[in-house]
């Protein structure tokens, strides 16, 4: 794609290094964020010591120069908060906001993966505080970053409409933050080596739906063998919709985030369908 002016909402850890390796292949930058520099943003984000007290687009411009900046010291709000026309619009917010059509991308860490999220149109019934369920090093940051430029400037890339994954293990993984241990995904399509795209849940799940409307099915939670490693069998016409798959899964899984929404991704494996439900955890 042409990255002429992209515009970063957002400029906490994730979003300040996007918008550091953004600058060396953009001709301008507008940088949008209400919140000054703390004490507590320095570990992680692109921000100094002498920054603190600083608006963040203020700081970033100074970080980024001699690249051109336009500032926007405001919250923004879709709809609202006017932002001149750019070429790409990224939304590295810390928390889960709805959103229409003025966002393009939305870039959030879950597990260990960087999610880029393309769809428009999302609307979240709560809208909430992002988190983190592993602990994130200024590694991790730099590497999602570089990530997604790589990523942007693939062929086709604003056209995108389904999310997609990148992993972000670079090492023995660090201690989870909850209770709940999520391993490392193995079912993902990965070329280049690092890149695992998310795939289309449409692609498979009306054949699940297809095949349970004929027959009972088993599902499989888990890895054979490992803790945790559970079947139920599913009665014929049980699954009538995307829906009904969703809430069967969550059931089964006894998912701890309840409460939060799930971007579903199918593949077709060797013994059969599998389907994997990434929590939107909107860390950022």
């Amino acid at each position: 794609m042409k990255a002429n002016r992209v515009a970063v909402v957002g400029l906490g850890s994730l979003g300040s290094h996007v918008a550091i390796e953004l600058a060396k292949v953009c001709n301008e930058l507008v940088l949008v964020d209400h919140d000054m520099v703390e004490e507590k943003n320095i570990e992680k984000s692109t921000y100094r010591d002498e920054h603190i007290g600083m608006y963040k687009t203020d700081a970033l411009e100074q970080i980024v120069r001699p690249t051109k900046v336009q500032n926007i010291p405001q919250k923004f709000i879709e709809g609202k908060v006017k932002l001149p026309k750019c070429d790409l619009t990224i939304d590295c917010r810390d928390y889960l906001y709805s959103r229409q059509r003025e966002i393009d991308v939305r870039l959030y860490i879950s597990g260990r993966n960087l999610v880029i999220d393309h769809r428009k149109y999302v609307k979240y019934e709560i809208e909430r505080q992002g988190f983190y369920e592993y602990e994130v090093k200024t590694k991790d940051l730099e590497l999602a970053a570089n990530s997604f430029i790589q990523c942007m400037m693939e062929d086709h890339f604003l056209t995108r409409t389904q999310p997609r994954l990148i992993n972000l293990i670079v090492e023995s993984p660090y201690p989870i933050l909850n209770p709940y241990d999520y391993q490392e995904d193995t079912i993902y399509d990965t070329d280049p080596p690092g890149l695992s795209k998310i795939l289309n849940a449409y692609e498979y799940i009306p054949l699940l739906i297809k095949e349970n409307r004929n027959n009972p099915m088993r599902v499989y939670i888990g890895y054979y063998g490992q803790p945790g490693y559970t079947s139920r069998l599913v009665n014929q016409e049980d699954l009538k919709s995307p829906r009904d798959v969703t809430h069967f899964l969550v059931d089964m899984v006894n998912l701890s985030y309840r409460d939060v929404t799930y971007i579903i991704q199918t593949k077709q494996h060797p013994t059969g369908i599998v389907v994997e439900m990434i929590p939107e955890t909107g860390a950022a």
